[in-house]
């Protein structure tokens, strides 16, 4: 049996900090990505709502928040139908109360 070898520390450290960068720069755009969202739905302006519910929904993904995706997509989805304004509405709320989750965790007991 070969030995296996040891990841380099520092392409660990690389990929590391590149997570952590995307994650940052993730956090740092959502107060102005939340305000575009708001500004949008209160034009009902439902095809931008669904243009920067997608946008959000990728940097959700690159930045590891998968919730914060997958809430972005469901938002994307209900205003790309236009079909029921209560439901994007109600997706909206959920989307804005998790970005204020991840942007503010709970503090550790």
């Amino acid at each position: 049996m070969q030995p296996q070898a040891l990841p380099s520390l520092a392409d660990l450290s690389y990929q590391l900090a590149n997570q952590n960068a995307r994650v940052v720069s993730l956090l740092d755009s959502l107060p102005g990505m939340v305000d575009q969202l708001l500004f949008a739905a209160k034009s009902k302006d439902w095809p931008e709502v669904s243009r920067l519910s997608q946008v959000l929904a990728h940097n959700s993904q690159t930045g590891h928040q998968p919730h914060l995706a997958e809430s972005a997509a469901r938002l994307a989805a209900a205003a790309q139908t236009r079909d029921n304004e209560l439901e994007i509405q109600k997706q909206l709320v959920r989307l804005v109360g998790l970005c204020g989750r991840v942007q503010n965790p709970p503090a550790s007991a």
